[in-house]
């Protein structure tokens, strides 16, 4: 009988270690959504970046919300998650949160405000996004060196992109010297 007890209750445990991660699927290391949301409001930002990709997703035992999706993405941002800031910056580049082209357009300049937060964070990524937004003034005016330089540290980081963006550059001569032999540099 003991024996039986024993392999029911492993049994169980085992459902339950099982069951568990498909449950907090999305929020990290957080495990629950009042976890996460009482870490977030401690101020901790994986827990705030956490949050706003179950809400983004429908994950974690979440409906989708993109209202709480945003507030805790930039929570998440303000605190310094670099991931998070990229992802919000890239979310408003591409469509906005919504999905809404009309949208997007109008929330270029936040893309560009989210990129420099992430880039400040080291995404190197979101060094050259934010330098693209700046080369050709999709965020708002143009700011070809500002942009050069974002494209120097997104490749100084390690970012293949934002390389090739500074060989291309330096084959055509726009913003740059036209310079074969710094273009080749950084072609990779």
């Amino acid at each position: 009988m003991p024996q039986r007890f024993l392999f029911a209750a492993l049994a169980a445990l085992s459902l339950l270690t099982v069951s568990l991660p498909a449950a907090a699927q999305g929020l990290g290391n957080c495990g629950h959504v009042t976890v996460c949301e009482t870490s977030c409001a401690e101020g901790d930002a994986q827990a705030c970046g956490a949050l706003a990709r179950a809400y983004s997703e429908g994950t974690g035992g979440v409906d989708p919300d993109v209202t709480r999706a945003t507030a805790y993405g930039q929570r998440a941002c303000e605190l310094g998650d670099g991931d998070t800031c990229n992802r919000l910056g890239r979310a408003y580049e591409q469509g906005g949160l919504t999905g809404d082209r009309a949208e997007a357009v109008a929330s270029l300049k936040q893309a560009e405000v989210f990129y420099g937060r992430a880039c400040s964070a080291g995404i190197s990524t979101a060094c050259g996004a934010q330098g693209r937004l700046l080369l050709y003034g999709s965020g708002g005016r143009a700011d070809p060196r500002n942009a050069v330089a974002l494209f120097s540290k997104g490749c100084a980081k390690g970012d293949g992109g934002a390389c090739a963006v500074l060989a291309s550059l330096h084959v055509t001569g726009y913003a740059v010297s036209k310079d074969a032999s710094k273009a080749s540099m950084y072609e990779r």
